[in-house]
C-alpha cells in the first residue's frame, strides 16, 4: 500500500490529516463522539441542576422561616439597630401549626 502524503491523526475531534485533501481537520464521521466535550456539559448541566435545587430550597426556607416567626429576621435586626419597632406580620399569616401552640 502507497502512502500519499501525511497521515496524522490526534483524537477527540482534534486535528486529522488523511491524505492530500481528503480530509482536513476534525470532526469527520470517523471520529465518534467528543467524550471530553460530553463529560463538560454533563458537569454543566449537573452543577445547574444543583444550582436551581440550591436557589429553590432556599427560597422554601426563607418564606416557612419568616411564615414561622411573623416577620424577616435581617429587616427586624436592622429596625431594632436603629432604634424602630420590627415591622410584624399580620398574626394570620402564620402557619397552623403555631398559631395553635404559639411561637416558642
Amino acid at each position: 500500500m502507497r502512502s500519499y502524503g501525511p497521515r496524522m491523526s490526534i483524537g477527540l475531534g482534534g486535528i486529522n490529516f488523511s491524505g492530500p485533501g481528503l480530509s482536513f481537520g476534525g470532526s469527520s464521521r470517523r471520529s465518534g463522539p467528543n467524550p471530553i466535550g460530553q463529560a463538560i456539559i454533563g458537569l454543566l448541566v449537573l452543577a445547574w441542576k444543583f444550582f436551581v435545587w440550591y436557589m429553590l430550597l432556599t427560597l422554601l426556607l426563607s418564606v416557612w422561616v419568616v411564615q414561622y416567626l411573623g416577620y424577616v429576621p435581617v429587616v427586624a435586626g436592622i429596625r431594632r439597630y436603629q432604634g424602630q419597632q420590627p415591622l410584624l406580620l399580620p398574626h394570620h399569616t402564620r402557619p397552623w401549626f403555631v398559631r395553635r401552640h404559639g411561637a416558642r
